[in-house]
């Protein structure tokens, strides 16, 4: 029976629905047409210009805030759970663009913006310079200016804190930089900040409020239905063993409606993830129940709705996945048997939802993903036929910005599905050693059953920083290393994972230290983007061991040594780039800035080397006494 004879001969009980003390809708600010939520926060440093909002600070010491106050309802910067500007859990992200002022002033985002006894101000800041970041609270600095290659200097560079219960995850371009748990930060304002050492744009500002019901204090947003109880944490559905179906609204937040929410209520979505728990607790082993999106009266007073359904008991366990737009009842998945589906037990059922595009997922895999035209928004519910007996638990649900831009964060997309299947694991031969010593790596071992891994990003704390599945790196002094993995899938979901190396003395141990690392070069560059690459070095040796510095390109086809003439930086002819060195501590660009243009497409790799004075690193192997390199890719169009 599909979901729509059901809906028509089942009982729906509704009642008024309070709202939870805190705000599901979705914030975005581009700016384009006003400061939004930030127009009470314009004075004689904040404006809105060419469609940013821009900050132009007066070279004082001292940081200024502006936080959002939008909303039907806002508080002041120190709201209350009652207010539309008070967030306890969510993503949020803005651009930001740095225009003039000092290289090291901060700028950043500022979130659980609080009054604390004393009467000063509680909050968790993640700002970053040209090249660095640093996250802080009132209390303590949690992170000490980093330096990252994620950030690109003088350029716009998108940042974003999700936070769920004291766990929260810092990202700079797409990548988690930090991963900490912040006690206190129960919940507050969010806004921008920035030091008045600098002039900085704020653009495509967005709050993604995380919806969370875990029923352990009722049923939550799931409140109106006579049929619907709560035990044990969870939100039960029984069985009463007759024809027809329920489909239970949520139906939370500050201004939401009941089974029909329009764009402006708190439950109505266009773009979302939403996850949940499903377990059998009895009656038909065959009758569906699952979730559904886009729920909507349409203009033929006809339900619309797109509906992930399993059964999750029985021999042949499977899923569908059914439609109706505009009173056409279609089955675009029949019912599909699948090994994803564990009987007995809890299944996680998620949609991901972008425009017209939908991807269904159990367990953590991908099952199917579709374009469902006329699917616009609307309500979310949970679905069971009046014959089965379903448990619900751990329903969460996050909308997204209208330009469908995924947040970045541990639990995208598959997370709000439960945990991911991706995984950063890796290998490191020769973990310990004598100095100086030469690791492989290699992860082989990382895998992504329901997607596939694009790109790996290797980085140890002597800032060494390689890409590839398989890289070395060289430890010239004794120590205790720690060496970082980041994966990132098609999906852009990443996982990073760390491993120790541990460096003895040796009996000769040299009286030097090399040094070389690459900053700012990533893995791949559109037509478009600008390419601009530094190399840091250290040296410190004597006069009786001094080495020479080569640094070479190797383009489609040819290698180009750098040189130090300016008119010519790079020539094909074999030559070094520094001699005679012994003490050097610099960081020097190779390689300016440039937009990359079509025609110049393929793979680039970056050498560079420290090489014993007078000899050929060509002819003599023994002559380098340090190596390191890395692969870039060029798109051609």
């Amino acid at each position: 029976m599909t979901k729509g004879a059901m809906l028509l001969s089942m009982a729906m009980i509704m009642a008024c629905l309070s709202a939870p003390l805190w705000s599901a809708s979705l914030v975005t600010e581009n700016f384009d047409s006003g400061a939004g939520g930030f127009e009470k926060e314009i004075d004689q440093f904040f404006s809105v210009s060419k469609r940013q909002f821009l900050f132009q600070g007066d070279q004082t010491d001292r940081v200024w805030a502006a936080f959002w106050r939008g909303g039907a309802n806002p508080g002041d910067w120190y709201p209350e759970p009652s207010h539309s500007n008070y967030f306890k859990d969510f993503n949020v992200s803005v651009d930001v663009d740095w225009k003039e002022g000092s290289e090291y002033g901060g700028h950043g985002l500022a979130v659980c913006n609080q009054k604390h006894q004393s009467g000063g101000d509680d909050y968790v800041r993640f700002h970053i310079d040209q090249s660095s970041y640093t996250i802080q609270t009132e209390k303590e600095t949690l992170v000490d200016w980093t330096f990252s290659s994620h950030l690109v200097p003088r350029s716009i560079n998108e940042l974003s804190i999700f936070k769920r219960d004291n766990g929260f995850w810092f990202s700079i371009n797409g990548t988690v930089v930090e991963q900490l748990t912040i006690e206190g930060c129960a919940g507050g304002a969010i806004g921008v900040e920035a030091s008045m050492f600098v002039d900085v744009a704020f653009d495509n500002f967005s709050i993604s409020p995380l919806i969370i019901e875990d029923f352990n204090r009722g049923v939550g947003g799931f409140r109106g239905y006579d049929s619907v109880s709560v035990s044990d944490g969870q939100l039960l559905i029984p069985s009463d063993g007759t024809e027809g179906a329920g489909s239970f609204v949520w139906a939370g937040g500050l201004n939401s409606a009941n089974e029909h929410p329009n764009p402006s209520n708190s439950n109505y979505f266009d773009n979302v993830i939403v996850s949940v728990d499903a377990i059998w607790k009895g009656g038909h082993e065959d009758a569906p129940y699952g979730l559904s999106v886009c729920n909507q009266a349409n203009s033929t007073d006809a339900e619309d709705y797109v509906a992930f359904l399993i059964d999750g008991q029985g021999d042949n366990i499977g899923y569908t996945v059914e439609t109706v737009q505009y009173g056409q009842y279609e089955t675009p998945v029949n019912w599909t048997i699948s090994s994803t589906i564990k009987p007995g037990e809890p299944n996680n059922l998620s949609i991901f939802k972008v425009g017209n595009q939908l991807v269904f997922s159990i367990n953590g895999t991908k099952v199917e993903q579709l374009t469902v035209n006329g699917c616009k928004g609307g309500s979310i519910n949970l679905d069971a036929s009046n014959s089965v007996g379903v448990a619900f638990d751990n329903f969460v649900a996050m909308g997204l910005p209208s330009s469908g831009k995924m947040p970045i964060t541990p639990l995208m997309p598959a997370t709000l599905i439960a945990s991911t299947s991706l995984t950063a694991n890796f290998t490191v031969a020769s973990a310990s050693g004598k100095a100086p010593l030469t690791v492989n790596l290699d992860a082989s071992a990382a895998t992504d059953p329901g997607g596939t891994i694009t790109s790996y990003r290797w980085t140890s704390s002597d800032s060494q920083t390689a890409s590839g599945k398989t890289a070395t790196m060289t430890f010239e002094q004794p120590g205790n290393y720690t060496i970082k993995l980041v994966v990132t899938n098609d999906n852009r979901l990443t996982r990073e994972s760390s491993q120790k190396v541990t460096v003895e003395a040796g009996e000769s141990q040299p009286t030097r230290n090399l040094h070389l690392a690459f900053q700012g070069l990533k893995e791949s560059y559109d037509i478009g983007e600008v390419v601009s690459v530094d190399l840091v070095q250290k040296v410190q040796t004597n006069r009786f061991k001094r080495v020479n510095l080569w640094v070479a390109i190797q383009v489609p086809g040819v290698l180009f040594f750098k040189t130090d003439r300016g008119i010519n930086p790079f020539t094909p002819q074999l030559q070094a780039l520094k001699t005679s060195l012994d003490t050097v501590d610099t960081t020097e660009k190779i390689l300016a800035e440039f937009e990359l243009s079509p025609g110049m497409g393929g793979e680039y790799i970056f050498y560079a080397a420290y090489v014993k004075e007078g000899e050929d690193p060509l002819k003599t192997d023994s002559a380098v006494e340090l190596i390191i390199s890395q692969k870039t890719t060029l798109a051609n169009e």
